[in-house]
Formats: structure tokens, C-alpha cells, sequence
């Protein structure tokens, strides 16, 4: 049986989305229906179920982006963050959002 692109994409977005809710319910030791409330109301989510994420980034790349809007207030990755800390002017001038 040969998936559909647009069954793929689904399929993608679900198993990403168990995998972090499973650990969001671990860490905030909460149930997996309450996690699974939590991520789905995320900006987060709704970028992995846009047509912009990259499809070769893994569940952890998501579940960072999702601690991070909740520390910081924004979807940005460790490693953005980082450069945009470290070092203010050349993430301004990138033009990194």
C-alpha cells in the first residue's frame, strides 16, 4: 500500500506529536491527555502541522522548540537561542526570526 504525500505528512505529525507528549507528561508528570491538550495548543504544534517544518528534523528538535516557547516566550531552537544571546548584533544583522 503506497502512502499518499499528504497521508505521509499526517502520519509524520502524529507519531512527532505522541513521542513529545509522552515526555511532556513525564516531565510536568501529568496525564498523556493533558499533555496532548498542552502541545496541541502550542505554537509549536501548529508549525508541525504547517507545510514549513523540516521533515528531517526528529521529535527532539520539536520538543526543544516547545520548552523553549514556554521559557522564553518564542518557538526558537537551544542553538538559535544560544547564537541570539551570544551574540546579539550578528543574530540581528542574519536576520534570524
Amino acid at each position: 500500500m503506497k502512502l499518499t504525500d499528504e497521508e505521509l505528512d499526517e502520519r509524520f505529525v502524529t507519531e512527532i506529536s505522541m513521542i513529545i507528549e509522552r515526555e511532556i507528561a513525564k516531565e510536568k508528570k501529568i496525564s498523556l491527555a493533558k499533555a496532548k491538550e498542552d502541545f496541541e495548543s502550542s505554537k509549536t504544534y501548529s508549525y508541525l502541522c504547517s507545510d514549513d517544518p523540516f521533515i528531517e528534523e526528529g521529535p527532539e528538535y520539536f520538543l526543544d522548540l516547545y520548552r523553549n516557547e514556554l521559557k522564553y516566550g518564542e518557538m526558537i531552537s537551544s542553538d538559535t537561542l544560544y547564537f541570539k544571546q551570544k551574540y546579539p548584533e550578528e543574530y540581528q544583522e542574519a536576520g534570524i526570526k
